[in-house]
C-alpha cells in the first residue's frame, strides 16, 4: 500500500484526510508500507484551502465533492482527542448535509459510514489514533513492544529517520497492535470490501 498526492478518481485510492499536522501524514506513510498490502493507496490530495484540524478538516471532503470529484471511498485519520465520541462525528457530518445510511464499528479505534450527500454517496471510514490522545501513544505503545522500554507519549514524537527505522524495525504483529484503528481500516481496504457496492 502506497500513499501518494495523486487522485485520479480510480477505484483504487482511498482519499485521505489527516485530522492532525504533517507528522500524521508521515506515520500513515510508514504504517501503510509497513503493512503493504496489493494495489491500492491512500491519496493526500493538495487542496486549494486551509489546513484545518480536528473536525473541521472533513471539509476537504466537502469541497471535493462540490467540485464534482467522485470520492467512493475516504478516510479520516484522527487523534481521538479531538473526538469524544461517534455521535461527535455524526453530528458533525448531518450538520454539513451528510445522510448516514448506515455505520459500523470495525474496532475500538475504527468505524465506517455509508453517506449521502445530495445524489453522492461515499464510504467514510475513521481511524481514531491513540488511546485517549494522540498518535504519539501509538508510538510510544510500538517502542515499548519493539525496545521492551517504555516511553512517555509525549516524548514520542520521532523524527523522520528514527520514526521510520522504528516502524520497520517492528513486526508486523506489533504495528498492527499499536495503531489498531489504522490497521483495521488498511485491512479493510486491501481485502477490497471498501470498494464493493454499497
Amino acid at each position: 500500500m502506497e500513499v501518494s498526492n495523486a487522485f485520479t478518481d480510480s477505484i483504487k485510492q482511498v482519499l485521505t484526510i489527516i485530522g492532525n499536522g504533517l507528522f500524521d501524514e508521515r506515520v500513515l506513510e510508514f504504517v501503510a508500507v509497513k503493512l503493504n498490502g496489493s494495489s491500492y493507496s491512500f491519496v493526500l490530495p493538495s487542496l486549494p484551502i486551509d489546513r484545518k484540524t480536528g473536525l473541521a478538516a472533513l471539509e476537504s471532503l466537502l469541497v471535493l465533492l462540490d467540485k464534482g470529484v467522485k470520492v467512493k471511498v475516504s478516510m479520516f485519520f484522527i487523534d481521538k482527542e479531538h473526538v469524544k465520541s461517534s455521535e461527535n462525528i455524526e453530528d458533525w457530518l448531518k450538520a454539513h448535509g451528510f445522510h448516514i445510511v448506515r455505520s459500523r464499528v470495525l474496532g475500538r479505534r475504527a468505524i465506517m459510514y455509508v453517506l449521502m450527500r445530495g445524489n453522492k454517496q461515499v464510504r467514510l471510514y475513521i481511524a481514531l489514533s491513540g488511546r485517549r490522545r494522540s498518535v504519539e501513544e501509538d508510538i510510544a505503545t510500538l517502542y515499548g513492544l519493539v525496545y521492551k522500554r517504555r516511553i512517555k507519549a509525549d516524548k514520542a514524537r520521532l523524527k523522520g529517520k528514527n520514526l521510520k527505522e522504528l516502524i520497520s524495525k517492528a513486526s508486523y504483529k506489533d504495528v498492527e497492535k499499536s495503531f489498531s484503528g489504522l490497521a483495521r481500516i488498511i485491512k479493510e481496504v486491501e481485502s477490497g470490501r471498501a470498494f464493493k457496492e454499497l
